[in-house]
């Protein structure tokens, strides 16, 4: 059986950004994040985009197939923000300029997958096995269900 402990998968981002027209320009007002300066504010003072910069840079939560999103905030773009951590920035040029994004939250949905026949049970080191056989082991002199409490 296929035993996969663990599987953590990004379906959204709440990202916010700052559009500019050169990579220079984005990279100084990244080094001026890192200062400590708010982003919300260099957003309204100096992003080009008329869509989010009233709103401090603010897209909102977004997922790869939200085209709605695509005149400002393009599908590539939505990409690489799925595998930006929550605080981290990235620059990334699009159609629209230089983008500043900056990633504020994530939605994961974590799924666990296991077969519960081989896995053992934690901290004992021994398999589960149905009541049945646990019983009829009992029956027989065996380690049985008793012995397990």
């Amino acid at each position: 059986a296929v035993h996969k402990a663990r599987s953590d998968a990004v379906t959204a981002v709440r990202v916010r950004h700052i559009v500019v027209q050169s990579a220079e320009l984005a990279q100084t007002l990244r080094t001026q994040l890192k200062e400590g300066a708010r982003f919300d504010e260099l957003a309204q003072a100096l992003s080009t985009c008329a869509v989010t910069r009233e709103k401090g840079g603010e897209i909102g939560w977004s997922g790869v197939n939200d085209e709605h999103l695509d005149e400002y905030f393009p599908r590539e773009l939505r990409e690489l923000a799925m595998g930006v951590k929550p605080g981290d920035m990235e620059l990334a040029e699009s159609s629209c300029g230089w983008h500043l994004l900056q990633v504020v939250d994530v939605f994961q949905t974590l799924m666990i997958e296991s077969n519960p026949r081989t896995r053992a049970l934690p901290g004992t080191g021994v398999k589960p096995q149905p009541l049945i056989n646990l019983l009829r082991s009992s029956r027989a002199g065996g380690r049985g269900f008793k012995q397990l409490l």
